[in-house]
């Protein structure tokens, strides 16, 4: 009995010898393992700090390059999708409205002289003008009032309204225009004139510096006011000329030829030349001097067939 507890007890020692011998084995290699696992984790921490840190120094880079690099905001934001993921369809400013008050560049030139003394005389000269130029749209209205006395005789009084529109094609020489005028003038064998006309036109010569436009047209003239209160209707042949010869300065031209188509014999003639400088870009005042002429070959009554008239003013535009 005694020599088999023996052997009993030598058979469990050997098993624990045997059993802590692997467990000291496999603590071992579980301690190692931990030690690579904490490695790994430090070095992943670190390459994560790394990283961070390299897309902190970016953004900060781009947001310091931006300004200098970026456009305007309406010239390169680029319009976000809709639903469909579809971008939407480009818009363009829109131009000031026809009867917007900001669309039109206008202007007032005044003239006047006169002398008292040995001779009374008064010469007045008021023009007010309104210009709205559209992409595909031009349009000037004018007024005009002219009055001249000598003495105690008014030896001119006379006014004049004009309205005239240009339709432009896009990448086109033709146009299309109207114009309408209404006259007052004591001093003609009428009191009133009214006249319209409309037609084509064509830019022969379009630069910075030229620009000459021929038109041609139909239209017609109604005087009232005379003993033979008639209608005329009118075949009208035309040029406008401009020159920009500086930045403040350009020289306008014209001349239209209306033909009473029913009587060739009555014909009328509509010419002027005009010089305008810039004086004061911040006032916009300007200087101009010209001259207009018109002609009639049957004026009625005791009226001259030639009108010459010649001036000079100052104005401002606004």
């Amino acid at each position: 009995m005694t020599q088999q507890m023996s052997r009993y007890a030598a058979g469990l020692v050997g098993a624990w010898l045997i059993v802590g011998s692997a467990g000291t084995a496999l603590a071992a290699d579980g301690t190692e393992a931990a030690a690579r696992l904490a490695e790994a984790r430090a070095a992943y921490e670190r390459a994560l700090a790394d990283l961070h840190a390299a897309e902190a120094e970016l953004s900060a880079a781009q947001a310091a390059e931006a300004p200098a690099q970026a456009a305007p905001v309406v010239a390169t934001t680029q319009p976000a999708a809709n639903a469909g993921g579809e971008p939407p369809a480009e818009t363009t400013a829109r131009e000031p409205g026809f009867f917007s008050w900001d669309a039109w560049e206008k202007s007032i030139d005044i003239g006047v002289n006169g002398a008292s003394g040995n001779s009374e005389n008064l010469n007045l000269r008021i023009r007010l003008a309104g210009e709205r130029n559209a992409e595909t749209m031009e349009t000037r209205m004018s007024a005009l009032y002219r009055m001249s006395k000598q003495g105690s005789d008014t030896t001119e009084n006379r006014f004049r309204f004009d309205i005239f529109n240009d339709w432009i094609p896009r990448d086109s020489k033709i146009r299309w225009w109207a114009k309408g005028a209404y006259e007052y003038d004591e001093f003609q064998a009428w009191d009133h004139r009214i006249s319209a006309s409309a037609g084509i036109g064509y830019e022969f010569v379009d630069t910075d510096k030229h620009t000459l436009i021929g038109r041609a047209g139909f239209g017609g003239s109604q005087t009232f006011g005379d003993d033979d209160e008639d209608f005329r209707p009118e075949l009208l042949l035309g040029l406008d000329y401009r020159y920009q010869i500086t930045s403040n300065q350009r020289l306008t031209a014209g001349t239209e030829y209306l033909l009473d188509v029913s009587e060739t014999e009555n014909w009328r003639t509509n010419s002027f030349a005009q010089y305008e400088a810039l004086i004061d870009e911040s006032s916009g005042m300007n200087f101009k001097t010209g001259v207009s002429h018109r002609y009639d070959s049957n004026p009625g009554g005791t009226a001259k067939k030639n009108d010459l008239e010649y001036f000079a003013t100052i104005g401002w535009r606004f």
